[in-house]
């Protein structure tokens, strides 16, 4: 009798959930991501390229890099991890601290949605061993 009470009663807080709007349906295909673009904008510097695939990037220097989600309907989690570096930050965007080593790297970023769909996604990071020579002096 108690177990049929309490499936009873669970079904009865869904049905409000769903009545309330509560409870979207469960995305039936995984996020995906469209890209993963780094910035140097917010941090005041140029040490930023281009390269390939991936980027070259000075040594110390802080970057936000971004996951771009094509599908935005459902909750998404994100979780980052590099290589070499230092993350601070969560969510779609995260900021970056390049390691005072020259060294290529990698950031990766894996994203969950609701149903447990994962994907994963990753960018090369050439962190030089010279700012300067490489990007020349910042202006502005």
């Amino acid at each position: 009798m108690l177990v049929s009470l309490e499936v009873l009663g669970i079904a009865l807080i869904v049905i409000g959930q769903q009545a309330a709007g509560r409870v979207s349906a469960l995305p039936e295909e995984p996020p995906h991501i469209e890209a993963l673009l780094v910035s140097a904008d917010r941090h005041g510097h140029c040490y930023l390229k281009t390269e390939g695939a991936g980027y070259k990037v000075g040594k110390g220097q802080k970057y936000d890099i971004e996951c771009i989600v094509s599908d935005t309907t459902s909750q998404l989690s994100y979780e980052w991890s590099c290589d070499d570096g230092e993350i601070s930050e969560d969510g779609s965007m995260i900021a970056w601290i390049a390691p005072n080593t020259s060294v290529h790297t990698i950031v990766v970023v894996t994203v969950s949605d609701i149903a447990g769909h994962m994907v994963s996604g990753n960018i090369t990071l050439n962190v030089v061993s010279c700012s300067v020579c490489t990007f020349g002096q910042c202006t502005g």
